[in-house]
């Protein structure tokens, strides 16, 4: 075998036993080169490769870097923009703050009227109660007819009475209920 196969063949042994092994020192770079001087073209293209593929990698980290920069100037640019359509909804939202102030005074003045005409109801009951035990108990008192005449009239007046308060009583809870539904369309 020729000499320069034997040296072939024992560098590239070398090499592969030595890539294995991790790193190349200089000094076995330098050994090689003395066996065989034509390698070093292979070396020269070894480090014009590994320059360009550094040179890449700056390129490719500077260009990451700055897209991060951007990613975290696009980040803060939303945070603000998000704080100013809170606070622009907020202010639109308060141009409704009349119209549903004015709604909660009129459920308020509803709710104290559907008190006080429960209150009469219930008074009006309670009349027509003690009315009907009086007259249950006419013959017992003595009444004449036309007394008795008189509490049958007073009684269908209480009676109509309490079917007005019924119906009145009816009107005002749908009519707070409607009020309700208004405000909290109104708060959504």
């Amino acid at each position: 075998m020729d000499i320069r196969l034997k040296y072939s063949f024992l560098i590239i042994t070398l090499i592969a036993f030595l890539a294995g092994c991790g790193r190349v020192s200089e000094n076995t770079v330098n050994e090689i080169i003395k066996a065989d001087p034509s390698f070093e073209k292979y070396l020269g293209t070894k480090r014009r490769i590994n320059d360009k593929i550094l040179s890449l990698k700056d390129d490719f980290n500077k260009e990451k870097d700055s897209i991060k920069q951007r990613i975290y100037a696009l980040k803060e640019d939303l945070k603000t923009k998000k704080s100013n359509l809170n606070t622009q909804a907020s202010l639109l939202r308060q141009e409704m703050t009349p119209q549903i102030n004015a709604l909660r005074t009129q459920l308020e003045e509803k709710m104290s009227e559907y008190k006080l005409k429960t209150a009469g109801l219930k008074d009006s009951l309670s009349k027509l109660k003690n009315i009907q035990k009086l007259l249950s108990k006419k013959s017992d008192l003595s009444l004449s007819g036309d007394e008795v005449s008189l509490w049958n009239k007073r009684v269908s007046n209480l009676e109509k009475d309490i079917n007005s308060f019924r119906e009145e009583l009816d009107k005002l809870q749908a009519r707070i209920r409607l009020i309700k539904t208004e405000i909290k369309i109104l708060n959504q």
